[in-house]
């Protein structure tokens, strides 16, 4: 399927109240606004008459918008929302007349405020108080009304002390403070704003969007806003429209267009993959009844291991499993570990204790420390995590530069461990053993299953002297190179082989989750919990193995920026949906926030809701 940024118009009905009693201030008809750009680069006019004269001057045409049409009518707070490029500062150039469309019309009733450039028309070299006279003349006001305004506008802009002082020695945030200040000080019909309430301070920001709301709240004026800040956009305005490279996508109440344009703004995808996503979306449904799942995030991935183990259910150990955090491999090795320890994982960093692991230490008390691939010796590991009347006994499990779990596995087993029958083999130096071997950790962890890596001295020789303890080989990613012998042994030997090799992640992802689903079935477990990671958290998603596995629940990765991703996960709960019990999620809300954790809970109620029909 052909994957892009999606610009065709959404098929989709939202909530859009229009009075048609109030006044229309402005009415777009079907404008298209086109520029030509040269297919080649001219750098004279002498250069420019010559192509003219030789026929060889070439344009290549370029439509910022194409065929937009809406109203604003009177009190309107009216939102333009758009990715980079998408023609909405160029609509707002339009509406101010500063540029005349290429096709259709722009009618516009009573007296325009524009704030699309803040400072344009200042003189650098020009003090603070002359550039408040220049640019209220170039904004037409008389100076007369200036110096009737004048501590107004220093007063709000905060330069009373470096009136005097030339803009060029001014932050740019400054000189935006100043602009706005003048801009805004008479009460327009119209108010014309451009991503300017993005400038300066947070707290001049807050000042800024308050004159906005006064002049909204008090003086019933229409303002027409572009701003990439959805939640402000909510806040402040009733409708908005939806303009990705140039066209219209949406048009109508703010809150919903704002919700679309979260789950689908500027995202890469198919067509196919968007109207997955519109269906759950339109699936009518009490959300008030929807619970939203909890994220789960640290301040960095120490903290976030940290709240993994809290939430973590039925943990009740007196043991700790540290590994070394430059290492993706050792965390898989500490995740089979954890689940005879009935814990969760811990970071060494650079071979030191961080003070979050520290921490947890002393809270926890456990007994019994075993740290993975790290190089510190367990004397240095038992002193960075004793106090006062506590010191724990450590256990450091190295061989082989750490790159195979063996002697793990001899040392757990010498203990009286019961390993799974079943084992995993791969090779880090294969490029398609991710996602898969992220997504068996939860089978690692509730069932005791080795992992076996077979890079490292004398690999694949280390593991041949144990592997005929197993009754099944998962293979994840290539079965040549490093890998042939073990493959070769299993086969010979007639063992039940499992070869996982998905060079698409989600749906590496996909097959690992049928398959644990199938083996945990045969247990007696039919139900499940999904925990959701973004494929992009890299570094926590080594970790958030254990922790599913303590919630006997699988992993669901997804790119919210790829509704591809999206659409699969959706495809997976709606699948599965007699067998989930709920979700949990990785990741603050920049990772994941309640509209697309909504989304996923809203394709589990139509799927059972579809279920019970049936």
């Amino acid at each position: 399927m052909p994957r892009y940024t999606i610009n065709s118009q959404i098929e989709r009905r939202v909530k859009f109240e229009d009075d048609a009693s109030k006044e229309i201030m402005v009415d777009v008809d079907h404008v298209s606004m086109i520029f030509n750009m040269a297919s080649e680069q001219l750098n004279s006019l002498k250069e420019y008459f010559i192509a003219i004269a030789h026929g060889e001057l070439r344009f290549k045409e370029l439509r910022a918008l194409n065929d937009v049409s809406f109203t604003v009518r009177k009190g309107d707070v009216f939102g333009i929302l758009g990715t980079n490029g998408s023609g909405k500062s160029t609509m707002l150039k339009v509406v101010a007349g500063v540029l005349e469309p290429s096709e259709g019309s722009v009618t516009v009733n009573g007296h325009i405020a524009p704030l699309i450039e803040l400072g344009a028309g200042f003189d650098m070299d020009l003090t603070a108080r002359e550039n408040i006279y220049l640019n209220g003349a170039l904004l037409g006001y008389s100076k007369e009304f200036i110096n009737q305004h004048f501590d107004e506008i220093v007063e709000f802009a905060e330069v009373q002390d470096f009136l005097d002082i030339p803009l060029k020695n001014y932050s740019s945030g400054m000189v935006a403070r100043i602009a706005f200040a003048i801009a805004t000080i008479i009460v327009p019909d119209l108010l014309i704003v451009d991503e300017v309430l993005a400038v300066g301070d947070f707290m001049f920001q807050q000042k800024c969007e308050d004159r906005i709301r006064t002049l909204i709240e008090e003086y019933d004026v229409t303002v027409l806003i572009v701003s990439h800040d959805t939640n402000q956009i909510e806040r402040l305005c009733n409708k908005a429209i939806w303009i990705e490279k140039g066209n219209t996508r949406i048009l109508g109440d703010a809150k919903e267009v704002c919700g679309l344009y979260r789950l689908l703004g500027g995202r890469v995808g198919s067509n196919e993959a968007e109207k997955a996503i519109l269906d759950a979306l339109n699936f009518e449904f009490d959300e008030d009844s929807i619970e939203i799942p909890r994220s789960i995030s640290g301040t960095d991935r120490f903290d976030t291991a940290i709240k993994l183990s809290e939430a973590a259910e039925c943990i009740d150990s007196d043991a700790m499993v540290l590994f070394n955090d430059t290492r993706s491999i050792d965390a898989y090795i500490a995740t089979s570990v954890c689940g005879f320890l009935n814990t969760t994982p811990q970071y060494l960093h650079n071979d030191a204790i961080p003070s979050a692991t520290t921490l947890t230490a002393f809270k926890s008390r456990p007994q019994t420390v075993y740290a993975i691939g790290t190089k510190t010796s367990a004397e240095e590991i038992a002193r960075g995590l004793s106090h006062e009347d506590y010191s724990p006994r450590v256990t450091v499990l190295e061989s082989d530069l750490c790159l195979d779990s063996t002697e793990t596995y001899q040392h757990f087993k010498s203990m009286g461990a019961t390993w799974n029958t079943t084992a995993i083999v791969y090779s880090a130096l294969d490029p398609n053993y991710g996602i898969s071997l992220l997504s068996l950790m939860p089978y690692v962890y509730v069932n005791h299953t080795p992992v076996f890596n077979v890079d490292g001295d004398k690999g694949p020789e280390r593991i041949l002297d144990v592997i005929g303890d197993f009754e099944r080989i998962i293979f994840v990613g290539t079965t040549k190179g490093r890998v042939t012998k073990i493959f070769e042994y299993a086969t010979e030997k007639g063992l039940e082989i499992v070869h996982f090799d998905g060079k698409e992640p989600y749906d590496a992802n996909e097959q690992v989750n049928d398959w644990i689903a199938g083996e945990w079935a045969k247990d007696g477990c039919t139900t499940f919990r999904i925990v959701v990671s973004s494929l992009t958290n890299t570094i926590d998603n080594t970790i958030v193995g254990a922790f599913a596995g303590s919630l006997h629940a699988l992993l669901l990765f997804e790119d919210v920026k790829d509704i591809d991703s999206v659409s699969k996960a959706l495809t997976f709960v709606g699948t599965h949906a007699h067998m989930i019990e709920g979700f949990e999620f990785l990741g603050d809300g920049n990772r994941f926030d309640d509209s697309e954790k909504l989304l996923i809970c809203k394709r589990l109620a139509m799927a059972k809701a579809q279920e019970a029909k049936d």
